[in-house]
């Protein structure tokens, strides 16, 4: 089997906002909104802020048939786009993303 080069991947910036309880739960709703009305992430995407027994819990929903939770400790991440265009927005545990991302300096 032959296996392709490697190439390290440039790091990039990235907003994020961490899930700290029910009130961080309406800033990430007011910042998904405000990431719509600048025209940075596509219509499809949406996040809505719901209680999960006691706990509050919010949803990604990122198309038809695709959405993630964020629960307590993790972290919704804008990536901007390459290009002129849509960027991305990834719900990622408190593990992962203290392990793969790097606070500016």
């Amino acid at each position: 089997m032959r296996r392709g080069q490697r190439y390290q991947t440039v790091p990039r910036h990235v907003e994020v906002m961490e899930h700290t309880g029910g009130e961080s739960l309406a800033r990430m709703t007011d910042w998904v909104i405000d990431l719509h009305l600048s025209g940075l992430i596509p219509s499809q995407v949406s996040f809505n802020a719901v209680d999960d027994g006691g706990r509050p819990v919010g949803r990604l929903r990122v198309g038809p048939g695709a959405e993630s939770l964020i629960t307590p400790g993790g972290h919704l991440v804008f990536h901007p786009g390459r290009r002129p265009g849509p960027g991305t927005l990834e719900v990622v545990d408190a593990e992962r993303f203290y392990r793969e991302f790097q606070p500016l300096r």
